[in-house]
């Protein structure tokens, strides 16, 4: 995942603006609003899931892990290692997926 420029934050903003306009225009209560989102749901789950794995890699890493300067100082991550650590797990496992199609 990039940082977000500021353009690109503008964008966001915008969808956001459309989105609650929609709504509040009535949208949500169309028929198939549910069925429209179903692919939007499940690639939240999806994502979800990658945050959860992530999770579970990154404390199983933790675990027992040897501290170079044994003097408590222990181990952290910094948020821009566990962004770039999902990115290449979110890549390596949609690779699988791909590859097992």
């Amino acid at each position: 995942m990039s940082k977000i420029t500021p353009e690109r934050l503008k964008q966001l903003e915008d969808v956001e603006y459309k989105m609650q306009c929609l709504e509040s225009g009535g949208v949500d209560s169309w028929e198939f609003y549910g069925e429209a989102l179903k692919d939007y749901r499940k690639a939240k789950e999806r994502e979800e899931s990658f945050e959860t794995i992530l999770e579970d890699l990154m404390e199983t890493l933790s675990t027992g892990a040897y501290e170079p300067s044994e003097r408590g100082a222990g181990f952290s991550f910094r948020e821009e290692q566990q962004i770039d650590a999902m990115s290449i797990l979110v890549k390596g496992l949609n690779d699988i997926i791909k590859s097992e199609k």
